[in-house]
């Protein structure tokens, strides 16, 4: 069955949530289709709540080099955000002033054309240089849309400091690194760029099943696929050790009677039990 989006029931879904990225994948290109880079505009309750739309710390910026002609790229972030965004336009192999750069051999200087704005300020100011500079007839590198057309953009990043990311995690009950990724990705970026991953999701938590699971330090018997004994093991970990096999996989097997891996049967030991009670 295909579902079509009519506009009654856009807005009817796009109002059961809060938050642009809590929008399903399915809904958002929806709404992108009907409503392209006014979605906020239409929309306004999806808007970030952590940018304050009236704070005076935004920016506008410009690129340049001289290569036959002028060639030129004009962007806009915030005080906070101006070290990563010119991180990404030296290293990010996707950026236009990287591309460019490495096509032709040269090097755009920098500069902050405007500073003290606010965010609508910003966008209009982004939108009079990118026009200027076409206008000049100058080569202007931007091809996403700009200024009043553009979504937040650069704005985004620098804002999830970590305890807000926590109350973030707590808020929308986070288990995993994979649920904040689709649930929030600037939060997620945030944490991975200031290496908060590991302490806010150890490891052995992105296998919720381990979480769940109650034979962690427990003795695991190996049998071969006929239930003859092989060995025992002090743990999971040891017997992952010593077979080669995920301890994830190890821990679907001790629930799984009928699970072989790699031709192994691995069972609970329980003291005072028959080793080949449970085959």
């Amino acid at each position: 069955m295909t579902l079509y989006w009519t506009d009654e029931k856009l807005k009817e879904e796009a109002l059961k949530y809060e938050r642009l990225n809590n929008l399903p994948c399915g809904l958002r290109t929806a709404l992108y289709k009907r409503y392209g880079n006014t979605l906020l505009d239409v929309f306004p309750h999806l808007r970030s709540t952590n940018i304050d739309y009236e704070k005076r710390d935004n920016l506008v910026y410009l690129y340049t080099v001289f290569n036959s002609k002028i060639v030129c790229y004009v962007g806009r972030t915030t005080d906070g955000c101006l070290s990563p965004t010119k991180s990404r336009h030296k290293n990010n192999p996707n950026d236009a002033v990287v591309k460019y750069s490495k096509q032709n051999n040269v090097t755009f200087s920098f500069r902050i054309v405007a500073n003290g704005l606010t965010v609508e300020e910003s966008k209009e100011t982004e939108d009079l240089w990118r026009n200027y500079l076409s206008s000049c007839g100058y080569e202007v590198l931007n091809i996403a849309p700009t200024g009043k057309s553009s979504s937040i953009g650069g704005l985004g990043g620098g804002i999830w400091k970590k305890e807000k990311v926590i109350e973030f995690i707590k808020e929308n009950k986070i288990e995993g690194r994979k649920q904040l990724f689709l649930t929030n990705n600037p939060a997620y970026n945030a944490c991975k760029k200031n290496h908060w991953l590991d302490e806010l999701f150890p490891k052995y938590k992105r296998y919720k099943h381990l979480n769940d699971c109650n034979y962690k330090k427990c003795p695991v018997v190996q049998y071969d696929r006929n239930g003859c004994f092989i060995a025992l093991y002090k743990s999971m970990s040891e017997a992952s050790r010593s077979t080669g096999v995920d301890v994830s996989n190890i821990c679907s097997s001790l629930k799984n009677k009928n699970h072989i891996l790699n031709g192994f049967i691995f069972r609970e030991y329980k003291e005072n039990a028959s080793l080949f009670s449970s085959i």
